[in-house]
């Protein structure tokens, strides 16, 4: 399967079965995703009064360096855990 599509199917997956998770685990895989597909953070830091976006962006700006690669694979990993987790329940 070509990797973009894998990408894009783990996605639907975990968006189906992100009602399980926390709010952490929900914005660390959804910055997996932006860093396996966009690479470094590259948007401006959203002031400290937007507290859900500002913590969007320093997960997503923790990731800065992480090789795209190593953020699809890690993606990929954590929804597959989290199929196997959860898929039985939803």
């Amino acid at each position: 399967m070509h990797l973009d599509k894998e990408m894009l199917k783990a996605y639907r997956t975990f968006e189906s079965l992100e009602n399980n998770l926390t709010q952490e685990e929900i914005w660390e895989n959804q910055v997996l995703y932006k860093q396996a597909m966009n690479g470094d953070n590259a948007t401006p830091q959203p002031r400290d009064q937007d507290v859900q976006g500002r913590a969007r962006w320093d997960i997503w700006n923790s990731k800065k360096g992480m090789p795209k690669e190593e953020a699809r694979e890690t993606f990929l990993s954590n929804v597959k855990s989290i199929e196997a987790k959860y898929s039985e329940r939803a």
